[in-house]
């Protein structure tokens, strides 16, 4: 049987009016436990914790209705939930999203964009995305400091917005501020798809009007997005680096990355010794939730053993409670290893003098696609290997997916365990093409170091 209690959220004081949000605790079954946020605030000494009711408040009785009304609302969903057998299928999240984007738009977040948009945030269970939708509220706020409406919210708005995103860098006078980072044209692009999504959000649940809808003949600003992939022989310099124990450890961690098709390092940080199975790393992806199946080749078992956790499949999070400490720490050493002198005369400090200063952890994955797309590998093997499919295909298409993907996986390592370079794997193609492979000793040479590889990489256009 399902609970609902209302509770005064004293962790979370509003800036504006130093009020709290009241939410209401639903605890559906053991695992389904979240809260819901009623969009009321009230100062502490408004709420009686005891009989779970607004106290000394003008509008103490309007609220105590409101809130009675919701509570009833949220229990008459998760009895039809209950008795129609739906909820023991459903995850917390998914039970959630059902049950807040079912309530009806309050009064007050009807038009009102400002208040709509922290409805919204409120609801938004991935931490990460709620983060850049917060952020995304603070530069409307800075842009437009009066009561904002859906709207008054049209093209010209728009425009206004994204030249303000555009220069929020520079003083009335055209001067750099300090501290003050320029955005890119995506940066620009984010802030803006993330007011498109409130906008189809409030379309959808009644708090705006679809002909109020301004994004249409608005076009968003980008830019061609930045290569972030590695050539194989500075992968193999990582690879092969001589580190100390404590930077080893983040080279590992990016090899290992790459070794799993790039993986995610949030989701590989966070993976525990049952998601291995079978020779397979079986995951659902932080972000998406959508199920990934990789298999772990030679390489990557290496690693794996090498830094092998308790609670966790790897030991860097058995002490922590939060992987982006780690992640933090891996980019840091990512950009500084390399060569290290000591200056004797200034009492031994050392000076870093980094191989790779540009080098993050999301370059693993550019840098297997980018390989695999040299080794012929097809664009949409490739993008099975990332996840970038449709969620609805049938288990037998994801089946044949993974038969090509592993394959493929292992052609990329292969390729990197070689002496061959990218401009070789060109020559040795081209020469394959025109039938002429011993025209050149160079040439039969090549194809001497080619054919040894454990994985025939030929003919995987035809896979």
């Amino acid at each position: 049987m399902a609970t609902l209690k209302p509770f005064l959220d004293l962790r979370v004081q509003r800036k504006k009016d130093e009020l709290y949000p009241l939410k209401i605790s639903v605890s559906a079954t053991r695992s389904i436990v979240f809260q819901i946020p009623v969009k009321i605030y009230l100062a502490p000494e408004n709420w009686n914790s005891q009989t779970c009711r607004i106290v000394k408040h003008k509008s103490k009785r309007l609220f105590n209705m409101a809130l009675q009304e919701q509570l009833l609302s949220l229990e008459k969903k998760l009895t039809v939930l209950e008795v129609s057998g739906q909820l023991a299928n459903m995850s917390a999240r998914e039970v959630k999203q059902y049950l807040v984007a079912s309530q009806t738009v309050s009064c007050s977040a009807r038009g009102d964009l400002i208040d709509y948009y922290e409805q919204y945030i409120d609801r938004i269970a991935n931490a990460s995305t709620r983060g850049t939708h917060e952020h995304t509220l603070k530069k409307i706020l800075a842009y437009d400091k009066g009561k904002l409406s859906f709207r008054d919210v049209d093209k010209a708005w728009l425009l206004g917005f994204e030249r303000f995103l555009f220069s929020q860098h520079l003083d009335a006078k055209g001067r750099a501020i300090l501290g003050v980072r320029r955005l890119t044209p995506n940066g620009v692009n984010l802030h803006l798809r993330n007011l498109r999504t409130l906008f189809n959000d409030a379309v959808t649940y009644g708090a705006a009007e679809a002909n109020w809808y301004p994004f249409k003949k608005f076009e968003m600003p980008s830019e061609e997005p930045v290569k972030l992939a590695l050539p194989v022989k500075d992968l193999r310099i990582i690879r092969d680096f001589p580190a100390e124990e404590f930077c080893q450890r983040y080279l590992d961690v990016f090899m290992l990355s790459f070794y799993l098709i790039g993986i995610n390092i949030g989701d590989l940080l966070l993976l525990r010794p049952t998601d291995m199975v079978g020779g397979r790393i079986e995951f659902s992806r932080q972000k998406t939730k959508k199920r990934y199946s990789i298999k772990v080749e030679p390489e990557a078992q290496e690693i794996i053993n090498r830094w092998r956790g308790k609670k966790y499949l790897l030991c860097f999070m058995d002490e922590r409670a939060d992987y982006r400490s780690f992640l933090k720490m891996m980019n840091k050493h990512l950009k500084e290893f390399g060569t290290v002198e000591v200056d004797k005369a200034r009492w031994g400090k050392k000076t870093k003098t980094g191989l790779y200063p540009f080098l993050r952890s999301y370059y693993a994955r550019d840098t297997w696609a980018t390989l695999a797309s040299v080794l012929d590998v097809p664009e949409d093997t490739i993008a099975a290997a990332l996840g970038h499919g449709k969620k609805n295909v049938t288990k037998s298409y994801i089946s044949f997916n993974m038969k090509k993907v592993d394959i493929a996986n292992r052609m990329v390592l292969d390729f990197v365990a070689s002496n061959l370079s990218e401009d070789e794997i060109f020559e040795i193609k081209a020469a394959q093409m025109y039938r002429n492979l011993s025209f050149s000793k160079k040439y039969a040479s090549l194809n001497e170091s080619y054919m040894a590889m454990p994985m025939p990489m030929y003919g995987i256009g035809n896979m």
